[in-house]
């Protein structure tokens, strides 16, 4: 056995009464004495005082989207099926509560991001495996059918005052499909969001 000044930092062993004994020992249950470890036990924070995973800089804006998206889509569900069932009444006030939380939900959206033309910046890519991206374009086709249906709701309310000359036949003939339309992209645009958040490395 070879001696050197680097024996002096080696933690003391306890002594050992055999081979048999010892391989007994450190594959049994546990009992009778142990090997003392040579490293001890890390206890990883951090990276020189930062956090591991940068948290994301998600404020109350993203809060406010977040509840008022659930509304826009159950509302557009709620205009659907007043639509089909016969309900007028139902079927515009849910019309009208489906635009006035998406486009409140949309503005909370753009003041997250800081500017508008980022979110056009989302429109130029369609990429099936962002949940932001889909986010983007369900969002952006759900606006669209109900802002149609709201919109032709609100000029039978004023008495067809609104400005719209010869697109007002247009714009009633639209009003049918683009409730329908806006029903079918309520689910994904209440639940995308879901999925946003439980696609990250926080927990």
């Amino acid at each position: 056995m070879t001696v050197s000044d680097f024996d002096n930092y080696r933690p003391p062993e306890p002594p050992r009464r055999g081979r048999r004994a010892g391989k007994r020992r450190r594959a049994g249950t546990g009992e009778g004495r142990v090997e003392a470890p040579v490293v001890p036990e890390a206890g990883f924070t951090s990276y020189y005082g930062r956090p591991v995973v940068k948290p994301p800089p998600w404020g109350d804006p993203i809060a406010v989207y977040l509840f008022l998206g659930g509304v826009a889509g159950g509302s557009a569900l709620l205009g659907a099926g007043g639509q089909l069932t016969g309900r007028p009444i139902l079927c515009r006030n849910s019309r009208l509560a489906a635009l006035a939380a998406v486009g409140a939900g949309s503005v909370a959206l753009v003041v997250d991001l800081g500017r508008p033309e980022r979110f056009l910046n989302m429109l130029r890519t369609f990429k099936p495996t962002s949940p932001m991206s889909l986010g983007s374009w369900i969002l952006t086709a759900f606006s669209a059918g109900a802002g149609v249906s709201a919109v032709s709701e609100i000029d039978r309310m004023t008495g067809s005052r609104l400005p719209l000359g010869p697109l007002r036949r247009l714009l009633r003939g639209l009003e049918g499909p683009a409730g329908v339309e806006a029903a079918v992209f309520a689910a994904p645009l209440s639940a995308y969001t879901a999925v946003l958040l439980s696609d990250t490395a926080n927990p």
